[in-house]
């Protein structure tokens, strides 16, 4: 642990002026990844979570991205099984302890909230006695087209002298082929949905995560055959992993999780609905607009070197400024056109980052401890209402100072197929 510390001092001392050998273009390594198989038929839903392999020892993620694909390796399309979530994050094993697998790391996992991993905060998340989240990151339906590179010469540490840590992969995927309404599914309306464990669905809640746990069911048309055994299918996250080697050249950098819905200091509570209904037609009209707003207080200071949103279908926007007003990122979504793959038509299908660090489209990307930072989300009300929504800013910050445990973003088994 020492060592590590003393590497922390060094990095910062080199925040201001790298030596000639860190001068050099970074060495990266790249692996790939299949995910445990998932059976899934029409209808169903899997929010299981999986202990997964990772690269060997200590290193620094530079780029992460995932997609669902079936057993023979073709994509998966979100009309046939909506992503609406995939979460990749290491916590620490406690001196003596083991590996967390099968239902043991199922409930481990979901003790700690169907929100946790969205909501940064000022502890770490704790999983279990003696586990708590060192690092996390997470995507949507828009993964294909996500650019999650961390510039250089900066990185996402993971592992430590003598620190032991689990990987563990959370996969949210509906599967919407014959349902009764498609977008329904993916919104996860209450009523659309049976089966599952549902006993944390609050009063008056139309729609969200309680609705479309793990095991339910979302509701198929009448005519459909969902008892075709021939409709089962198996599918898997793959993902792929860049990084390098964890050197003196590296500059650690520290994940923070915005919501809108959060207010006055207090979490919010990452989903909300959206109220009303418009026509097609009426879509540029202001009322058919739904704008919300919150002032976060920042946890760190330092350059944010990456940022972008997560946001769902009918999302219009999301921005962030800093508190004297200066654009920070913009960060809106990319819809598809088509049928194929990474191109669904009314799917988000990616969502534009930002690396606010290097100044690009204007952008200032120096921000204050405590600064007051302004995000807002625009999502439309046509064919409203929707529920569930998200409107989330994942960043990375280098700190002043040194690095910071991560916060976070708030199953049994893998098979690593390409190096």
């Amino acid at each position: 642990m020492a060592l590590r510390w003393a590497m922390v001092v060094l990095l910062v001392g080199l925040v201001a002026g790298v030596s000639a050998d860190c001068d050099a273009k970074r060495v990266e390594k790249t692996e790939t990844f299949l995910s445990t198989g998932i059976k899934i038929r029409p209808g169903d839903v899997n929010n299981k979570f999986y202990d997964v392999g990772s690269p060997a020892g200590s290193f620094a993620t530079v780029d992460f991205n995932a997609e669902l694909v079936y057993e023979n390796g073709d994509p998966v399309p979100l009309t046939d099984v909506y992503l609406h979530h995939w979460i990749m994050f290491e916590f620490t094993i406690p001196t003596g302890g083991a590996k967390l697998v099968g239902q043991e790391l199922q409930e481990a996992m979901r003790g700690s909230g169907a929100h946790a991993y969205h909501v940064a905060g000022g502890k770490p998340l704790r999983v279990a006695a003696g586990r708590e989240v060192r690092q996390g990151w997470a995507k949507g339906g828009e993964t294909r087209h996500l650019n999650s590179t961390i510039p250089a010469p900066y990185g996402m540490v993971s592992g430590g002298e003598g620190l032991r840590t689990q990987w563990v992969l959370n996969v949210h995927g509906i599967d919407t082929r014959g349902a009764k309404n498609r977008m329904g599914c993916t919104e996860c309306r209450c009523d659309l949905f049976s089966g599952g464990n549902r006993s944390r669905v609050p009063d008056n809640y139309p729609g969200g995560l309680f609705c479309c746990p793990d095991e339910s069911r979302c509701a198929l048309r009448e005519d459909f055959n969902a008892d075709d055994a021939s409709l089962e299918r198996t599918i898997h996250l793959k993902y792929t992993w860049t990084y390098i080697a964890l050197d003196e050249c590296v500059i650690p950098v520290q994940g923070m999780g915005l919501d809108v819905t959060a207010k006055n200091g207090v979490k919010g509570t990452v989903e909300y609905n959206v109220e009303g209904h418009c026509k097609a037609e009426d879509f540029h009209k202001p009322e058919c607009v739904d704008v919300r707003e919150t002032v976060i207080e920042s946890l760190y200071g330092g350059d944010l070197v990456y940022a972008v949103a997560h946001l769902h279908a009918y999302a219009l926007d999301s921005t962030l400024w800093g508190e004297d007003g200066r654009l920070i990122c913009h960060s809106p979504p990319m819809y598809g056109h088509g049928t194929a793959a990474g191109d669904e038509k009314g799917y988000v299908v990616g969502i534009r980052h930002c690396n606010p660090s290097l100044g690009a489209n204007g952008s200032v990307g120096k921000i204050k401890k405590g600064e007051k930072l302004r995000f807002q989300v625009k999502y439309t009300r046509v064919d409203g209402p929707h529920t569930g929504v998200m409107g989330v800013l994942f960043t990375k910050i280098a700190q002043e100072g040194g690095i910071v445990q991560s916060v976070p973003l708030r199953g049994s088994g893998n098979r690593k197929i390409l190096n």
